[in-house]
């Protein structure tokens, strides 16, 4: 995995990037190395559902299909129904969270609910990468009179994402400070663009 790192940062990569060199050195988004056709999926695939952009995550080939988990299924069903901002999905390694994950995710994306994707992998992507990986694709999703009400004067999202200016115009430069104080700014910061001013806010673009 070393050599995987060192390989990125030859190529430059981004935290997006270094994700992707991951799955493919590990024969998780190759058809061909997972041993299925380039047709095989679970659901419906597209680059985008109802207006929304999809994450191409979901659109991940597995070697099997997916079987059973209907309890499992449900339950999350249910929590989206009910609203629940967090659900903690635990088991043993290669037991099939989050192939679970995608195939819920996937689901409502073709049910025209937006769906943003971040994730964690144990390959050292560098700081906040499901942060980024969320945030930039929301930017995506609002229009700009939309994403400029909701980034309002947040100088502080520039920390991580830095192309956000080209979206909504000149930001204030991020604060600096003790690194504490910084962290504690940005965190701040970054919930707000993803929780909409009010209902319709979060539409798609167009």
């Amino acid at each position: 995995m070393t050599t995987l790192r060192q390989l990125g940062e030859a190529l430059g990569l981004d935290a997006a990037g270094m994700a992707t060199l991951s799955d493919v050195a590990l024969g998780e988004s190759d058809p061909e190395m997972a041993g299925v056709s380039a047709n095989d999926t679970d659901v419906p695939t597209g680059s985008v559902s109802f207006g929304f952009p999809r994450p191409p995550a979901l659109d991940r080939r597995w070697r099997t299909e997916f079987i059973g988990r209907d309890r499992e299924l449900r339950t999350l069903e249910k929590a989206r129904d009910d609203r629940v901002r967090l659900v903690v999905i635990g088991g043993q390694a290669g037991i099939g969270k989050t192939r679970l994950v995608t195939r819920f995710a996937s689901e409502c994306a073709s049910n025209g609910l937006p769906v943003l994707w971040g994730r964690c992998t144990e390959e050292g992507l560098g700081a906040y990468a499901p942060f980024i990986e969320i945030t930039r694709q929301l930017v995506t999703m609002l229009d700009r009179p939309r994403l400029v009400r909701a980034v309002g004067q947040r100088g502080e999202l520039l920390r991580i994402l830095p192309e956000l200016e080209s979206h909504v115009g000149l930001l204030p430069s991020p604060t600096r400070a003790e690194s504490g104080t910084e962290q504690r700014l940005l965190f701040e910061s970054v919930p707000r663009p993803s929780r909409p001013s009010k209902e319709g806010d979060l539409g798609p673009r167009g």
